[in-house]
């Protein structure tokens, strides 16, 4: 980020920031140019200005450096600029981003960003006015995921929850949700959800607090899996280098490495992994008596603190130690088998998340209506199921794609992800090529995840 050249007019301390102020010549007009500085002169951002008439200004660019962001330098920058008796004004021309920011934060009626607060392990940012409530979940610089209310009496009517894909299942709707019930407000549905807030609140009701039913950060990433007697094993030593290149799924290890960088250890997360990498550097003999990492159905399962512990090492904590690039683990690849599955339940929100990781065309989720099937289901079962009931020619198949699954079950030991089927309508949601792939090598089953409970939107779609 550069700083601004200006002519400098003034420096004064501002609720703990130094805040200078000037004015330069804009393109067309004069501008008010106001830079946020450490005590050292270093820049956390920069807001920029077209002053118009009776002291009313247009905002029309603002940066916080990256390493700042979250931290509520914005809103000092806003609260100084209107504590000086300025008015700001909605930019008839704003950036896409511009624009979001305005309607978040509503820059002239109320402060940018509140205080930000730790809650759970992650950072809240609280933000209300006499209409709305909106609540940003982060970690350091990153967004995780945000939540609009509107105001109702005494009750909040959930209308925007969105969560960053790479975040879900990992609590923070109901982090937020509960953050939102700890400052003393009441959550009651809304009247007029969107079709994804109604299934989100018949899943989550939030009068139960919300939960995403997924496996949570703490000890371990997940539950490791007690296979069935008779399920295949396949057991492979891999670096953490290795794993993270070879196996889809493993989360988190560059944000902790990001937050290490950073000197932030607000995230309950990167807090447990540095915990686990400070032991294995004290005590390097345990990495022999470690839990295998678990890979089920071609997804990882089950390890991602011990694998992001190790990447830390490897890549801050204890860079010249060549053991921690060489240490090898002991990682499971197994395809779980109906017995051990049969009374395991998967929510729809969960198996939608997975299918938007592997899907290859995204714009069936946009454009399409594969969220919506998904979704037909309050919950999946995990079986063997047989390829004789699936219709193999229902959808267009591209003859590349079967054969490059083909080569991979087969070097692979059929690890890969199961498929998705609608048992009502006899028909496959996700993973028709897979399908194939598996039939063409002979197979007589396939693993799938199958629709167990109908939903009350079964059929429907959101242009309904």
């Amino acid at each position: 980020m550069r700083a601004r050249e200006f002519i400098i007019e003034g420096k004064e301390k501002y609720e703990g920031i130094t805040i200078e102020m000037s004015e330069q010549q804009g393109p067309y007009n004069m501008q008010l140019v106001i830079n946020a500085l450490t005590d050292d002169g270093k820049l956390l951002g920069f807001v920029i200005f077209n002053i118009g008439d009776s002291r009313e200004l247009d905002p029309q660019e603002l940066e916080v450096s990256e390493k700042y962001r979250g931290q509520g330098v914005a809103k000092v920058m806003y609260d100084y600029v209107k504590s000086k008796g300025y008015k700001i004004v909605r930019s008839p021309d704003q950036t896409p981003d511009g624009k979001y920011f305005w309607d978040k934060n509503r820059g002239e009626e109320v402060n940018v960003w509140e205080g930000r607060e730790n809650y759970n392990g992650i950072n809240m940012l609280l933000q209300s006015d006499e209409d709305e409530v909106f609540v940003k979940a982060s970690a350091g610089s990153r967004e995780l995921g945000h939540v609009l209310f509107v105001i109702d009496g005494e009750y909040l009517l959930p209308q925007d929850l969105e969560v960053e894909p790479q975040y879900r299942g990992y609590n923070i709707a109901r982090k937020m949700y509960d953050f939102v019930k700890s400052k003393g407000y009441k959550i009651r549905r809304s009247g007029n959800q969107t079709a994804d807030g109604s299934r989100f609140w018949d899943k989550n009701r939030p009068e139960q607090n919300v939960w995403e039913n997924v496996p949570q950060p703490g000890q371990s990433s997940g539950s490791p899996t007690q296979f069935a007697p008779g399920t295949k094993i396949q057991n492979r030593q891999m670096t953490a280098s290795q794993i993270i290149s070879s196996i889809p799924g493993v989360p988190y290890y560059n944000n902790v490495v990001d937050d290490w960088d950073s000197k932030d250890y607000s995230w309950g997360v990167t807090q447990k992994v540095i915990e686990y990498a400070k032991y294995l550097k004290q005590h390097p003999e345990s990495l022999a008596n470690l839990p295998p990492i678990q890979v089920v159905n071609g997804q990882f399962k089950d390890g991602a603190h011990r694998v992001s512990a190790i990447w830390l090492l490897q890549q801050r904590m204890d860079p010249k130690n060549p053991l921690w690039k060489n240490a090898k683990l002991n990682v499971q690849f197994a395809n779980k088998k109906v017995l051990e599955s049969s009374n395991e339940l998967v929510p729809a929100n969960q198996i939608y998340a997975s299918v938007q990781k592997i899907h290859r065309a995204l714009d069936d989720f946009s454009e399409g209506d594969l969220g919506d099937r998904i979704y037909w289901f309050d919950d999946y079962k995990l079986v063997n199921l047989p390829i004789s009931k699936l219709n193999l020619d229902e959808h267009w198949v591209d003859e590349d794609y079967v054969e490059d699954y083909m080569n991979h079950i087969a070097d692979s030991k059929h690890t890969m992800p199961p498929i998705v089927f609608d048992p009502i309508a006899g028909s496959i949601i996700d993973g028709t090529h897979r399908a194939n792939a598996y039939a063409r090598l002979g197979n007589k089953t396939i693993p799938a995840y199958v629709g167990n409970t109908k939903s009350q939107y079964y059929g429907q779609r959101d242009s309904d």
